[in-house]
């Protein structure tokens, strides 16, 4: 889901970071010159207790690494005046840079007069562990269980199911190295029936659905496992068994040397492991035994000489054994993209210059080329979990204006990225206007092109904040007052610099906004009007028309915690 609230996001660092980035310098072992010990502990972040055999590293000339003792101390002698950063790791445990919060900051030692030490705190993992019995109580085997963690990125409720593990011969099962979070545990499908028919052409296999945990068959109502630092949550489940299935059918639409990827995916967005056999000199595929009920069998195909990518799929509510089923393979689209650039200042570039475009199934943008004015990405939407996969297109000398090539059918956002000075005014496909509503691409559709208007007569935004606290960070929030499904604006940090509390954002389109200044918004869907309702009593009301510069005072907002 792209961003319906929020423009943009700006770091602000807080008193406690005043020096900003050190620029570590190298030491200079000279005769006679003072040198420093940095010394420190390495501690449970959870229970303060010290951590013995942890690699400590000191960064700032050469590298140097140290393992902490019994009592979790380490030190570095020798240390010339300046700047280290010092980092520890240990397996079991997080470096608290590793779990994506806002306003960490790296462990700075500063050799100087004094040496004062310092402490290091490292995150231990969660567990998730348990059993899972059949309707009879007897351990399942070789059950697939797989972990989805639940998060906010960037304002959006993202879920990730990329944690599998298999039950043991006793049905247990055991998934460590957790970060703190939301979790849910699905478990199942069998990969094969626990029962046969009398005779294996007829239909009466019987095996184990798959079940969110405490037995449900869909996310909505399934149970919510908080993981906490160093918590370990343990689950029981007791499958019960359903009537499982086989299909068997043709596919058309491809040529010899392409091969064939065939998938099953639950009415839960779920992939069932069942084997699919495809004879690709017949054009014919049977699946092994699953369960029964709604599903969607997919296909998809690539033509390694061209690199063109076919798809198919097909709806099926399984309740029987099932034959004749068909899939015709279509070429994946393509769809044209232009960008152009309405410039109203002197100093902005002119818009002949191509866009670099891409494709991402999953959103995550790729590194934009410098000459290009804007990028375009599509993201799926329908999706249960967050999708890895990408698919990309660059700009080159001999194509560059290209298409976005192979895209699947289905419905999609389509987020406009500028790469440059500009704001989108407009983006759309025919009568769609995509900053507003999705776009639907069709099996082997000839799309119409995305057309995209940028402009350079943004305004700029800066402030003060009021901090409660020293040595915190925070967020600036610029929330439209109606804001376009799709808006987005990238994020860029700034810096405090000085005894200053001020901040300055450039470059926002026009329009009427709400300002919120945040401490940790990590745990804020602010993507969810709902999650932002409570908070935009505070936020201030700014009115931004074409080059204005407006100011605005902010009292930092801390956000509560578990609530989202």
């Amino acid at each position: 889901m792209i961003p319906r609230t929020l423009l943009a996001l700006f770091l602000l660092a807080g008193p406690a970071s005043l020096l900003g980035k050190p620029q570590f310098q190298t030491p200079q072992f000279q005769t006679g010159a003072r040198t420093h010990t940095a010394r420190g502990t390495v501690v449970n972040s959870a229970t303060g207790e010290p951590i013995n055999a942890a690699l400590v590293q000191l960064n700032g000339g050469r590298q140097r690494s140290v393992l902490t003792g019994a009592e979790g101390k380490f030190q570095f002698d020798g240390l010339t005046n300046g700047y280290f950063q010092i980092t520890a790791q240990k397996p079991g445990y997080f470096a608290a840079e590793q779990l994506q919060r806002s306003g960490v900051r790296p462990v700075i030692f500063r050799a100087e007069k004094e040496d004062a030490p310092v402490t290091i705190k490292l995150v231990p993992e969660g567990v998730i562990s348990g059993r899972i019995n059949g309707e009879n109580g007897e351990p399942a085997e070789n059950i697939p269980v797989q972990i989805v963690w639940e998060r906010i990125e960037n304002g959006k409720k993202m879920r990730d199911a990329n944690r599998r593990v298999e039950t043991d011969e006793q049905g247990e099962f055991r998934v460590p190295e957790l970060q703190p979070g939301k979790y849910f545990v699905f478990a199942g499908p069998s990969y094969w029936p626990v029962s046969f028919p009398g005779k294996l052409s007829q239909s009466g296999a019987r095996g184990y659905s798959g079940v969110f945990y405490p037995g449900v068959p869909d996310l909505s109502s399934a149970g919510v496992i908080e993981i906490t630092p160093g918590k370990h949550a343990e689950i029981n489940l007791t499958l019960t068994s359903q009537p499982f299935y086989r299909i068997s059918g043709t596919i058309s639409g491809y040529s010899p040397e392409v091969g064939i990827s065939l998938q099953i995916v639950s009415a839960s967005g779920q992939e069932i492991g069942a084997g699919l056999d495809m004879d690709e000199a017949r054009g014919t595929f049977r699946s092994s035994w699953f369960p029964g009920g709604v599903c969607t069998l997919t296909a998809q195909a690539q033509n390694p000489k061209t690199n063109q990518q076919y798809f198919a799929s097909q709806s099926l509510n399984v309740t029987s054994e099932l034959s004749g089923v068909h899939l015709a393979l279509v070429p994946g689209a393509v769809i044209p993209v232009s960008a152009r650039v309405e410039s109203t200042r002197n100093d902005t570039p002119g818009d002949g210059r191509p866009p670099q475009m891409f494709f991402s199934s999953s959103g995550r943008r790729q590194v934009h080329q410098q000459d290009s004015p804007a990028g375009a990405a599509l993201r799926p939407q329908g999706r249960l979990f967050s999708q890895q996969q990408q698919y990309t297109q660059s700009t080159t000398e001999e194509d560059p204006n290209p298409p976005i090539r192979n895209v699947p059918p289905g419905v999609y956002s389509v987020e406009i990225q500028p790469n440059g000075p500009y704001y989108v005014q407009s983006a759309r496909s025919g009568s769609i206007d995509l900053l507003e509503q999705n776009l639907t691409v069709g099996p082997g559709a000839s799309n119409q092109a995305i057309e995209i208007v940028l402009r350079d007569d943004f305004a700029s935004l800066e402030g003060s904040l009021t901090f409660d606290a020293q040595g915190e960070a925070a967020t600036i929030l610029i929330i439209p007052a109606n804001a376009p499904m799709n808006a987005q604006q990238p994020r860029r940090d700034v810096s405090v610099m000085g005894g200053s509390r001020s901040f300055q954002i450039p470059q926002l389109a026009p329009g009427e906004y709400k300002v919120l200044a945040v401490y940790n918004p990590e745990d804020l869907e602010y993507d969810n009007p709902e999650a932002m309702r409570k908070y935009l009593s505070k936020a201030r009301d700014v009115l931004l028309a074409p080059n204005q510069k407006a100011k605005v005072e902010l009292e930092v907002v801390r956000i509560e915690q578990g609530t989202q």
